[in-house]
């Protein structure tokens, strides 16, 4: 005799799949964008260690530049007997860019490295690092620009609305330093040999970029190399808007505006595709 009051098994449950959050640029933004009171933290720590125990303090941020103009106006005006009217401004506004760009991969390509402590016991974007890094140079720099076109106006130098432009190259330069700088930050968490690597590059790369030299006295057969250097394009224009008081024109921008763009979306995939490993490598 069958039983007719057999329990019936109860249908299982469905499983219910929530996929992963798909993490893309402008989330990763958005993220970054949401730790700034961490950023502003980072950015006033690197400043007052920079500064720490120094009689003059935040003088030094237009003073280092002023002596190693003092420098190069002696040895390449006086010596080398270059022809430039008002060579230090001529220096100047073409050393003050190359200063940021430079002590920026400096200390960015130790970003990761030299926190790697703060890594393991904090949780936020690792890309903070990196970006408070090369910000707190950036406000350095942003001083001594300013005190460079204020001591030009006091003089009554040839400053016109091409000052305007300003911002525009200074955001261009900021994504490239930014980019080259996540670069040298993956790179360095693997090889360690990286930091010293860049500190004989930057040697040669300042020699090739045209700061104490016009771009104009470079010998034909190497323009088509100096313009690779999208460092030229910046500190030319830099000294057509402070030295020469004119607009750069489109031509010498629009590659330099390219590889910036272009570094800098490079720079945040090579970050990205890495960090994940940071805290066990670094």
């Amino acid at each position: 005799m069958k039983n007719s009051g057999a329990s019936k098994v109860a249908p299982r449950p469905q499983r219910i799949v929530i996929p992963p959050k798909k993490e893309n640029l402008i989330h990763d933004c958005r993220e970054i964008f949401a730790h700034q009171e961490i950023i502003k933290n980072f950015v006033g720590r690197d400043l007052k260690i920079k500064y720490q125990r120094s009689i003059l303090g935040f003088f030094w941020t237009l003073l280092n530049p002023l002596l190693l103009v003092a420098i190069y106006t002696v040895v390449f005006s006086e010596v080398l007997r270059f022809n430039i009217p008002y060579y230090p401004i001529f220096v100047l506004s073409g050393l003050l860019p190359w200063n940021f760009f430079s002590q920026s991969l400096s200390t960015g390509s130790r970003s990761i490295t030299d926190n790697s402590g703060l890594i393991n016991q904090v949780s936020f974007p690792l890309e903070i690092l990196t970006l408070s890094s090369v910000l707190s140079i950036f406000v350095d720099f942003i001083v001594e620009l300013g005190l460079l076109v204020g001591i030009l106006l006091v003089i009554g130098w040839h400053l016109n609305s091409s000052i305007m432009f300003l911002p525009v190259l200074l955001l261009m330069e900021l994504a490239l330093t930014l980019g080259i700088s996540l670069i040298l930050a993956t790179l360095n968490v693997f090889f360690r040999d990286i930091q010293h690597i860049i500190s004989l590059l930057l040697v040669a790369w300042f020699f090739l970029t045209p700061i104490f030299y016009a771009f104009e006295v470079v010998p034909a057969r190497y323009m088509p190399l100096y313009k690779l250097n999208p460092m030229t394009g910046i500190v030319t224009a830099f000294k057509e808007i402070l030295y020469y008081g004119r607009f750069p024109s489109f031509g010498l921008l629009i590659y330099p505006l390219a590889i910036s763009l272009g570094v800098l979306l490079t720079g945040y995939l090579a970050f990205k595709g890495s960090k994940g490993v940071f805290p066990e490598e670094a």
